[in-house]
């Protein structure tokens, strides 16, 4: 089938620009059309020749980009931090009923280590590793770590709380406070300061305010949890923004919040450690008399921890131990990095 028309030619050069087959099929539709002059015409018109041309050059770019090995698969590939080898298979001494991390191996495995080594000193097995996509991904216990180490970095997350089922007979607060009796039974999450001032527990403190939803929600029963994110800090850090946010790790704390007693509050020096990370925090601190509002110390006791740590093919992404998670000390997260840190 021959193209008579220059219409019909640019309309080939669209779909060419469309789909990959269809822009290596056009050239040839091109040369066919040169080729199988009919009535006695020479030459094609000069806006058809400048648009082959610049199909030609398409064409060339794409298989060069082909050849580089670009393309949307080599965003997924990508991984936004090195993780070290060392710790990477690492398992908690807390006794955990889970399996052992994939990369562990057993005690009868290397009989025969040196007679599988190749010229260059390298195993069979060490290279099956090398070729295995699935041996860089990293541990529960490793990722832990990097969950303690978000939480000691962050300084504010979102606190999420139920409201009480029943708004009516709730208390004298709720209908003071406006709130609408649809939202009954509601899930409701805020932006809340936070700091971690009892390692090595792993558990945030808050400073709750009497007046905050989440304090009246946490007052009439309800679990809250916690949303961290590197999200933010990452920018701050690298001074730009990911390709995808989503493959940067976030964190989810499960629990309920808990009255921090004043004998508790002096000896950790709970006061002084949120200042640090929050010094405007000194207008509302409980017990003195020009803060705006009333309010006291809480923990949140974290029963439950969920992990994303990215993207699923390179990070772990799910459910931590909470006796592993109890049991981090600050010399364990100081030792790993998030993405964007410096080693």
């Amino acid at each position: 089938m021959r193209i008579q028309s220059p219409w019909t030619l640019a309309a080939v050069q669209v779909l060419g620009l469309l789909g990959p087959r269809a822009a290596f099929c056009a050239p040839s539709v091109v040369v066919a059309e040169r080729d199988h002059e009919q009535h006695g015409q020479r030459n094609m018109n000069m806006d058809t020749m400048v648009a082959s041309a610049a199909l030609d050059r398409l064409v060339t770019e794409t298989r060069d980009d082909s050849a580089s090995g670009l393309g949307i698969d080599s965003l997924f590939s990508f991984s936004p931090y090195k993780i070290p080898f060392p710790p990477l298979f690492a398992e908690s001494t807390v006794h955990s009923s889970s399996p052992s991390s994939a990369g562990s191996r057993g005690d009868g495995e290397n009989e025969n280590e040196n007679e599988n080594e190749d010229d260059n000193g390298t195993s069979q097995d060490q290279h099956q590793e090398q070729d295995d996509p699935t041996i860089s991904l990293p541990s529960r216990y490793y990722s832990t770590l990097l969950g303690r180490r978000l939480l000691a970095l962050s300084s504010h997350g979102v606190l999420t709380s139920i409201f009480p089922a029943n708004l009516s007979s709730a208390s004298s607060s709720a209908r003071t406070a406006g709130i609408p009796a649809s939202v009954a039974d509601t899930p409701i999450g805020l932006p809340e300061y936070i700091a971690s001032c009892e390692e090595p527990s792993g558990n945030p403190t808050i400073l709750s305010l009497k007046v905050s939803t989440a304090t009246r929600n946490a007052a009439g029963g309800s679990n809250v949890s916690l949303a961290l994110s590197w999200w933010d800090e990452y920018i701050h850090l690298t001074g730009q923004r990911p390709w995808a946010l989503a493959n940067l790790p976030r964190l989810s704390l499960t629990g309920y919040l808990e009255e921090i007693p004043a004998h508790e509050v002096s000896q950790r020096a709970i006061e002084s450690c949120f200042l640090r990370k929050h010094r405007d925090s000194v207008m509302w601190l409980p017990g003195r008399k020009w803060a705006a509002h009333q309010g006291f110390w809480t923990r949140l006791v974290v029963t439950q921890a969920y992990w994303i740590g990215g993207f699923g093919d390179k990070n772990y992404i799910g459910w931590f131990d909470p006796d592993e998670w109890r049991a981090v000390r600050k010399e364990d997260w100081e030792g790993v990095r998030l993405p964007g840190e410096k080693e």
